[in-house]
């Protein structure tokens, strides 16, 4: 996880450089907050995303400490921590940046449908798309985003009853 956070692109601080030392400033702030109290308003804002970032690396830090509860169903340390290992996994891959790639196959098509639907008045577009074909194809992808959500959000159920499951065993 960054200490420092830029919301935007560096192209878009090049060309507006003032805002750069304004988000500077609320970076400076937000880390300062993250070293007193562990965590930053920023992070608040997106709880969901910072709690996706932070517990992997707490459980890959329970399965490498030298201690584990050593009860059913966790009899040796070597199921402990290939538990504590496998649940750090779910969680990486239910990051924003590691969900999203390569699954909706609707993607290129809807770049290419997105340009028809709306043409940038400078740039000609090399589409051959008609507007009702666009129509269909921005359906299409939606929908299917929208099957997506729904999936993440039942493996970030799935995955948080698993956390609680035996959470009184994570205070070793």
């Amino acid at each position: 996880m960054n200490l420092f956070k830029f919301p935007m692109r560096l192209r878009y601080y090049l060309t507006k450089p003032w805002r750069f030392f304004r988000e500077l400033r609320y970076s400076f702030k937000y880390a300062w907050q993250r070293a007193t109290r562990g965590y930053s308003f920023y992070d608040s804002m997106d709880m969901n995303d910072f709690l996706l970032h932070v517990i992997p690396g707490m459980l890959r830090d329970i399965a490498n400490s030298d201690s584990f509860p050593g009860i059913e169903p966790f009899e040796t340390y070597e199921k402990w921590q290939d538990y504590c290992n496998s649940l750090a996994d779910v969680f990486e891959s239910l990051q924003e940046e590691n969900w999203g790639k390569g699954r909706n196959e609707w993607q290129d098509k809807f770049e290419e449908a997105f340009e028809v639907r709306h043409p940038h008045p400078n740039i000609t577009t090399t589409s051959n798309m008609t507007r009702e074909e666009a129509d269909k194809v921005c359906k299409m992808y939606f929908e299917r985003e929208k099957e997506l959500v729904e999936e993440r959000n039942e493996l970030l159920k799935n995955a948080y009853s698993e956390l609680s499951r035996y959470h009184d065993m994570f205070w070793i």
